[in-house]
Order: C-alpha cells, then structure tokens, then sequence
C-alpha cells in the first residue's frame, strides 16, 4: 500500500477531479465488527484498448465459506518521471467513476482477462484514501489481504524499454552471459518500485509474485530471485528491499532488523516507514504498535524504541542510533549499520545482557534530577540489570522520554579514527610487515603481561614473510599472538566502513565518527561496547557502538588479567567505573 501525499490538494479526492458528466463513486462504509472486511473489484472482461469497467464488492476475509478468490496488485502511485495524478477513468457499474493514476490504470488494464471476469485488489480503489480510521483499519489487514490473495502481480510501466529477453536470461542464462544484460538489469533495478518501503510484505507475503513490466512477464521463483541477488553482488549494488525476501515467507522477525535493512527505501508517508514493515514482525510486538496515522511521527518513533526496548528486554536498538537522539530515524546512511556484536556471552564481569525495564513518570525536570542520582546501581550477580524510562506526566505537547542505563567506563579516545584500507589484508597476507612503521604501531596494544620488562618497547622480531596465521608463538614470545590475529581478522570481517582507533590502553575499530577525548562505556543490556560523548554531568550522547580489544576481558581493574598497555595502567579507573548514566 502506497497512500498518497495529502498535502497536495491536487491528490486528496476523486472528487476534486470529477467533471459535470462523470459522478465520482460513493464510497460504502466497510463493517469494522466484522473484523477482517475489505473491497474488491471484479473486473470485466474487454479487449486491452478498452475503457476499464468493474463492480466494488465487500468481502469477508474470514468467510471461508463465501470466499472470493482474488489476485493482489503490487505496483507503485507515481509513474518514473513522479506523476501521481489522478488523470485516469475507471467506470463502475453503477454508472460512477473512479480516477486513478496511470500506473494503477495501465496495472488493471494488463491484468484484465478477456473471459470471465476476476476478483483484484488494489490499495488505491479498495480502500477510501479519505477516511483515517478506514485506512488505519485496512492497513492493520495487510499481512492477511496479501497473504491469503492467490498471487501477486508487480505491475511497472517502463514505456520505451523491452525486457523480455533479459526475463528469458534469468529463466534459463548463465552467469558468464549476463554481461550482456547487465545494462537492462541495471535499468530495471533502478525502477521506482524497486525502491518502495511498502512493496516488500507485498513480495515477502505473497503466496506467488509475478513481476510484469510492460508486456514481459516473469515468475519470482527462487531461482529467479537467486540470480538476481547474485546479479547484484557481482556488479557491486546492493540487493533491493524487496528482492531480499522470498515470496512465501512466513517465519517473522525482530523489527529492528527490518528497519535497519529498509533504510533506503522510499516512501511518502513518513510514518510508512514503520507501518510498512509490521506485518512482517512478530504479532506480539506488533500487537503494541498501534496504526494511527493521527499521531505524530516522532511519537510513532519514539513508540517504536520504547516497545522495543521493553519487549526484547535488551538496548540493542542503541546499536543503530542515526541522530543525536538515542530514538533512531530509521533514515538513509553513507554507510552500513551493522552491530558490531563483541559480547558473545549473557554475563561478562560487570555487564549484564539481560535488563529489567522500568517506565516510570515525572512531575517535572527537578523531580527527574532527584529521581536520577538516587538509583541503586548495585546488582546481584545472576540477576539482570535495570533501565529506567521516564516519560513526562502531563505534558500537552511531545517530549522524548528520557533513558537512563547502568555503564561501564573502559576508557578514553586518545586519537582521530585511521581509515583500514588495505593495512587488514596486508598483514594478515604477509606478517612480515610489521617490522615496518608503517604497521608496528599496533604491536603495543598486544605485548604479553608476562614480559619482565613491561616497559621497555617490545621487538616483532620475526622478518618471515608469510600470512599472520601461520606465525608460531615462540617466533614473537613478547606478543599475545592469538589475540592479534582475532582483532586483524574481526576487523576484517565485520566489513563496512570501519576504522581503527586508540584509547590509553587499548585499540579498537569502529564505523562512527568518533574524536579524541570521547569515551567508551560498556552498556548493560546490549552486545557492544559504545563511544560516547560526555554532554554534561552524567549524561552522554551516543557516538555509535564499536570493537575494542581490552573489552574482550572485562577484568580492565585487574591488574593479574590486564593484557598489553593495560598493564601499565594505574588504579585510577578504579574509581566509579560502574555509574548509571542518561544517554541524550
């Protein structure tokens, strides 16, 4: 479902387009008691020149008795050149019209059949795009419209382009001759509808999906969709919101990833970008985040990361915040957000995976402060640790609540983040070059706290030019060996647009924009250690989540444990390193 942009008169009513000889059709009020009632249109059967003509029916999607069988339109309001008028006829049999876009037309006129007439729906005419609580409603019944529909045609008018050979190519082509299609499926992949937020359920719930473009029609058969990703792999783009999911998909998952994975996608209505997902998510998380497209999108996102914290009983909606604020925005990035996930464990020393969400309210910001420094951080080990969020009592207008966490200070940024390039490969192919200054400064962070002079620069005594992997301890007794290569290899690994750090004491990676002086916490509640950036007292503002190899321990205040420059570190982190803090 696409609805359209209410903020342009142009696009509101049918009505607003109707001429002296056309009636607009009267909408008749669907019957919400009935729980799962929609429209469907039964097209008439005409040659593909003709005018479209069809009769709107209500159906109970619950009446299994009755059932229509009906096929479901995927497509998008906006032709490629962004035309979303109302421009085109549809006849109704009881003598009105109903104008629709040229797309929606051109989508109803391919699928007509000349015989006898079949059931279709289509968001544009089956639902009243003027009545709120009519489109809340139908919206809530998408998972059902798409998933109990016999199959679902993508209908995209590319005028001017063929495609049916390069549908016949990804029928039955080899790799080795899809060079010579790349441009097309270029072109192809580029297409509006590729881009929309909506037209993934409308893929991934389908019991089939045909994508038609033009007159070239294909079957999105696993192997066809198998083709394509790799198509798009290979010629260095990523794969599409909806060729990402298989048609038929009925196993639901974590909403975060959904969102995370849809940033790209467009959409016009900005709460889509939430909506549009939700039938894809678990029914018991999505049983929380109620369709109204009466509130206010920062309170549609904001709801969002309140539930998800307090369902998942976990933060690691931290791992993909986008903005100052600790709620994303689920907006576009020049990067890939991808948790960095470096706590493999449920307890690891002072941090805790498990959290016990707290939603409180407060009078007001003097209430709050004496709400805040009179917690108990104190927690019995087995047992999970707390988050608070407190929400403003009373307020008339939208406030963000506010989140407090229990942290764990590791330590502090000492310089600006190094892009990695190729220093990964490069070692890891030939460890050699650490004899190098190019590369050795990475060596201190990985000394052994055994060594008897713990002070004294240690020496890469090995000039074996050979893959890191294949080095042997005894070659380099000075360094910790294994952890190297993890560190190198995680780097590696992790992909994106990571680069390298230095604390005081250690050395890490990490794809925010970080600076010198900002300081890294582990958080309780979620599978990575964070940047933070101070914004007053006791509270921080998330830079982004990171690796950093002295929090593989967690023992940082151990001085028998303490690995490379930890060593040498003083009793100061001692003090207060466990406090609860308010992330902004």
């Amino acid at each position: 479902m696409e609805p359209p942009d209410t903020t342009d008169s142009t696009k509101s009513s049918a009505c607003s387009h109707c001429s002296d000889t056309h009636r607009s059709y009267q909408y008749q009020d669907l019957n919400f008691e009935l729980g799962q009632e929609i429209r469907l249109i039964s097209l008439q059967p005409d040659t593909l020149d003709a005018p479209v003509r069809c009769k709107i029916v209500h159906a109970n999607l619950k009446d299994a008795e009755h059932k229509l069988p009906y096929t479901a339109i995927s497509y998008t309001w906006a032709t490629e050149n962004g035309n979303d008028s109302k421009t085109q006829l549809i006849y109704c049999s009881d003598g009105t019209v109903l104008h629709v876009t040229l797309n929606c037309e051109a989508a109803l006129r391919r699928l007509r059949k000349r015989g006898l007439g079949f059931h279709v729906w289509v968001d544009s005419i089956c639902i009243n795009q003027e009545n709120v609580r009519e489109r809340n409603h139908q919206v809530n019944l998408m998972d059902l419209i798409y998933s109990k529909a016999l199959s679902v045609h993508i209908c995209i008018q590319d005028p001017g382009y063929d495609y049916r050979n390069h549908f016949e190519w990804l029928r039955n082509g080899t790799s080795s001759s899809a060079i010579q299609y790349s441009l097309g499926l270029m072109r192809m992949l580029s297409l509006r509808w590729f881009q929309r937020v909506w037209v993934i359920q409308e893929v991934a719930l389908s019991n089939a999906a045909i994508l038609n473009i033009n007159d070239a029609q294909i079957f999105l058969s696993l192997e066809v969709l198998q083709r394509l990703r790799q198509f798009c792999n290979e010629s260095g783009r990523k794969v599409p919101g909806p060729l990402r999911w298989t048609p038929g998909m009925r196993e639901k998952s974590d909403i975060l990833e959904y969102l995370n994975a849809t940033r790209t996608c467009s959409v016009t209505e900005p709460r889509d970008k939430v909506y549009a997902v939700l039938s894809l998510v678990e029914d018991k998380f999505r049983s929380r985040i109620p369709i109204d497209y009466a509130k206010d999108h920062d309170w549609i996102l904001t709801n969002v990361a309140v539930r998800a914290i307090e369902y998942y009983q976990n933060l690691d909606i931290l791992s993909y915040v986008d903005s100052s604020s600790w709620i994303p925005t689920w907006t576009p990035l020049t990067f890939s957000r991808t948790p960095i996930l470096q706590f493999h464990e449920e307890e690891k020393s002072p941090w805790c995976r498990a959290v016990a969400v707290n939603i409180e309210q407060y009078e007001s910001l003097e209430s709050f402060e004496l709400y805040f420094h009179d917690r108990d951080q104190t927690r019995v080990l087995g047992e999970p640790s707390r988050v608070w969020i407190l929400e403003p009592r009373n307020s008339s207008t939208y406030m963000k609540p506010r989140l407090l966490v229990v942290a764990h200070f590791i330590d502090s940024v000492t310089t600006e983040p190094t892009k990695l390039d190729g220093f990964l490969h490069n070692v890891l192919k030939d460890a050699s070059l650490l004899v190098h200054n190019e590369y050795r400064w990475i060596l201190p962070f990985f000394r052994r706290t055994d060594v008897g002079q713990r002070n004294q620069f240690s020496r890469w005594t090995s000039i074996r030019k050979c893959p890191l992997s294949e080095m042997q301890d005894e070659e380099v007794p000075d360094f910790n060996l294994p952890d190297l290569i993890q560190f190198i290899t995680d780097a590696r690994d992790t992909g994106g647009n990571r680069r390298i750090f230095r604390t005081r004491f250690s050395i890490g990676f990490t794809d925010a924009l970080v600076h010198k002086g900002d300081l890294v916490f582990a958080i309780d509640g979620v599978r990575s250690p964070f940047v933070l950036q101070s914004s007053g007292r006791d509270l921080y503002s998330i830079k982004g989540d990171c690796y950093l190899q002295a929090a593989l321990d967690l023992y940082y205040w151990n001085t028998r444990v303490r690995k490379g420059l930890w060593s040498i570190a003083g009793q100061d982190l001692r003090k207060k390193r466990t406090r609860i803090i308010e992330i902004a």
